[in-house]
């Protein structure tokens, strides 16, 4: 039920495009970062923690309407930019046609959320993040509507 949808993963690369030079964000390395560089590493700890950490809650509990059951798991490096994650999932999203515009209203529509552990889990502290996430992973592959299990390898 805490999948995200590409809309919502759309509004994090907003995020990532109005704050990362605003806020000079920095890598590992503390090279500053543009925002096509940027790692879900960074999102975490700029985006994600701040966000879920008091409520103590997963990042798509706070943007969703109600609940979102994944219908596949995506697994990738934390590593790689987010933006690239972001157009696999499109890539996979338009070939398996989950989304589409609407002629009428002129929206995009959408019928798939994905499981992506660090929006759908709830660790707002690093120490519990492993034993947090493999409880949520675990759920998130046993739910019906999961249809399978996606890798990128790069």
């Amino acid at each position: 039920e805490r999948g995200i949808t590409l809309k919502q993963l759309r509004r994090v690369k907003q995020q990532i495009k109005q704050r990362c030079k605003a806020e000079g964000w920095r890598d590992w390395q503390q090279k500053l970062l543009a925002p096509r560089d940027v790692s879900l590493y960074v999102v975490c700890d700029k985006v994600i923690r701040p966000a879920t950490e008091a409520k103590q809650t997963s990042f798509v509990e706070l943007v969703a309407f109600g609940p979102q059951p994944p219908k596949w798991f995506a697994s990738h490096w934390w590593g790689e930019p987010v933006f690239d994650f972001i157009a696999c999932l499109e890539q996979h999203s338009r070939d398996h046609k989950y989304e589409w515009k609407d002629d009428e209203t002129d929206e995009w529509k959408e019928v798939c959320a994905y499981w992506v552990c660090a929006y759908g889990a709830r660790c707002p502290c690093a120490a519990h993040q492993a034993r947090a996430s493999q409880h949520a992973l675990a759920r998130a592959l046993w739910q019906p509507t999961t249809s399978g299990d996606w890798r990128r390898s790069s």
